[in-house]
This record gives structure tokens, C-alpha cells and sequence, in this order.
């Protein structure tokens, strides 16, 4: 996996590329915490993913439930790859309702973001 950071005015985007799986998860926490301190908004782009597992989706749904709690925006851009979407279902969420119990008022999966 590589990850480019661009920062600019307190928006800061992640184009992601190749495997997020629990190989390269630690890396990637890393990331995304490293820069939560520093942005009023994070926009994720994961159109260049090749392959990824539960432990991205765990990731980005802990991710976004600490971005709301500090009052930071964490968004994903583009719609849904054929990979995330049967990630997700794999892992048994519901594309059209989202989390079952405590949804987060922006869910990161929910929804396709032109």
C-alpha cells in the first residue's frame, strides 16, 4: 500500500493505492492519526485499492467515530469499487441502513460521493 498526503488549508486528502489489509494496517493507523491532529477535514480516496479486509473497514468506521468526537470531517471520495463493496457485505454490513447499533451521523461507507 502506499498512501499520498496532500495537505492544504486544513483539508488534507489520502490517495490510497494497492492491498489495505491487516498487513499493512498498522501503517495506515498510523496515518490517519498522525494527521487527524493537524485537519479540519480529511478526504479519503480509495479508488486505487486492489484488495482489502475487515480490518480497513474497522479502521475507517474507529476512524470516523474519533474524527466526529473532535468535531474533524472524514469522508470518503468516489463511489464504492466492486472491492469495498464486497468487503463490506462479506463483513456483514448493510449498504443501504449502515451500522446497526450507535450510527455515526456522517458513516464513512454509506452512500456513493461523486
Amino acid at each position: 500500500m502506499s498512501v499520498d498526503i496532500q495537505m492544504e488549508n486544513g483539508l488534507t486528502t489520502l490517495n490510497c493505492q494497492g492491498e489495505l489489509t491487516i498487513v499493512q494496517i498498522a501503517d495506515f493507523k498510523k496515518t490517519i492519526t498522525d494527521i487527524m491532529q493537524g485537519s479540519k477535514e480529511v478526504i479519503v480516496d480509495m479508488q486505487k485499492i486492489t484488495d482489502m479486509d475487515i480490518s480497513c473497514l474497522q479502521l475507517l468506521c474507529s476512524a470516523n467515530r474519533t474524527f466526529e468526537q473532535n468535531n474533524t470531517k472524514l469522508t470518503r471520495m468516489g463511489m464504492l469499487t466492486d472491492i469495498m463493496r464486497q468487503t463490506l457485505l462479506d463483513a456483514g454490513y448493510d449498504l443501504g441502513d449502515g451500522c446497526p447499533e450507535a450510527p455515526c451521523e456522517n458513516c464513512f461507507w454509506k452512500g456513493d460521493v461523486e
